[in-house]
């Protein structure tokens, strides 16, 4: 066996008994370097076009970033649609570095999430002196209600939502005094304290 491997990498004829092992270990062999060289010519074209897309950054202590945060991290994200949530949240302060590519940032104790994030979830901030108010959002502040001009008069039904992926939530019908039931709406169990 030895010979046959010893005569595949040096490009001798062989004079062993078995002729047609050695052609076909030899055709083997030939098949998995092309094979190889395909491969790594398809993972340089790989890397290529990864590394384009790329930021190669690095930050230092007390550096202000803006953090990627995924809505599947929130229960409270999980029900507002994707295409609402901010892409990114910051601006926070980087703590340390931790191994080659992550790094801490001091979060808010309201956010209850590991403050280690990776590289690509991070972004660098860049104040704009000329316009300081440019990150600040444009509209108005949510109202705040204090007061409510429907009174609950009784339930008239409840039910149950199912949806995929979401946990399930109960609905009240609800009569309000001084409204006819057709007038009845259906709220979800967590609005009803307001009223």
């Amino acid at each position: 066996m030895t010979a046959i491997v010893n005569s595949l990498h040096s490009n001798d004829s062989y004079t062993g008994r078995s002729s047609t092992a050695f052609k076909f270990a030899k055709g083997w062999h030939e098949q998995a370097n092309i094979a190889r060289s395909y491969l790594n010519k398809a993972a340089k074209k790989m890397k290529k076009w990864a590394d384009k897309k790329r930021r190669h950054t690095e930050y230092k202590v007390g550096d202000m970033v803006l953090v990627k945060l995924l809505p599947q991290q929130f229960k409270s994200l999980r029900l507002v649609h994707k295409g609402l949530v901010r892409r990114y949240e910051g601006l926070f302060p980087i703590l340390g570095k931790v191994g080659k590519v992550s790094y801490r940032v001091e979060l808010p104790p309201r956010l209850k999430i590991h403050p280690v994030f990776h590289l690509s979830y991070l972004k660098p901030y860049h104040e704009n002196k000329d316009d300081p108010s440019r990150g600040l959002s444009k509209r108005a502040p949510t109202a705040v209600v204090t007061s409510y001009d429907k009174e609950v008069e009784h339930i008239i039904a409840d039910r149950v939502i199912r949806r995929q992926g979401v946990p399930p939530a109960t609905e009240y019908l609800v009569k309000y005094k001084g409204l006819p039931e057709s007038e009845a709406s259906w709220e979800p169990a967590n609005a009803l304290w307001q009223f």
